[in-house]
């Protein structure tokens, strides 16, 4: 990354043309849900990425890439529908989990600073969730060697403090505040 560049800058950057290239597919927005038409992904890894969320019961729209450019590391996102009905921070963060553990799994030849982002479609929003993967490989090391409840919570703060949020209001075409999206819109 370039000195004053942020990674939320850049994930920003990447998920706005995550963003950009679902507006331009939305045939219809209706009673504020959102019709996305899904795409084929014609790279071998995005094939396996969708293969691997589906077989994890997820309606995948999309699998966007953006190759390592210079200092900017590639970055992989995931669109998925929403698999909840109102959003709850168990519910949106296992999706996301889910959807970064098939994409770190396919993705092993990739850099540690490789850029993993779960988009998450609900209603007239897409909830970007972004960690890289040498974030989510700490993650899974620190999960995985907890010897109890209290090590799994703590590994799993570790990782919320990590990730990128964002928050994309398709109908009015903007990034939303995201303290007043969760305040207004998250059940717990």
């Amino acid at each position: 990354m370039t000195p004053g560049r942020s990674r939320l800058g850049l994930v920003g950057v990447v998920a706005l043309l995550v963003v950009g290239l679902l507006v331009a597919a939305l045939p219809a927005l209706v009673h504020a849900q959102v019709t996305i038409q899904s795409k084929e992904p014609t790279d071998p890894q995005a094939r396996q990425i969708k293969a691997g969320l589906e077989r994890r019961g997820m309606k995948v729209y999309d699998v966007v890439i953006r190759r390592a450019q210079g200092r900017d590391p590639a970055i992989w996102g995931a669109v998925t529908a929403a698999l909840y009905g109102a959003p709850t921070t168990a519910d949106a963060m296992n999706q996301a989990a889910n959807t970064w553990d098939v994409m770190h799994s396919v993705l092993t030849q990739e850099p540690a600073a490789t850029v993993l982002i779960a988009a998450q479609v609900w209603t007239r929003y897409i909830l970007n969730f972004a960690v890289t993967k040498q974030e989510w490989a700490d993650f899974l090391q620190a999960w995985n060697a907890a010897r109890n409840d209290d090590q799994k919570k703590a590994a799993a703060e570790r990782l919320i403090k990590t990730m990128s949020f964002s928050v994309w209001d398709i109908e009015n075409r903007r990034w939303a505040d995201r303290k007043d999206f969760v305040n207004k819109h998250f059940a717990d």
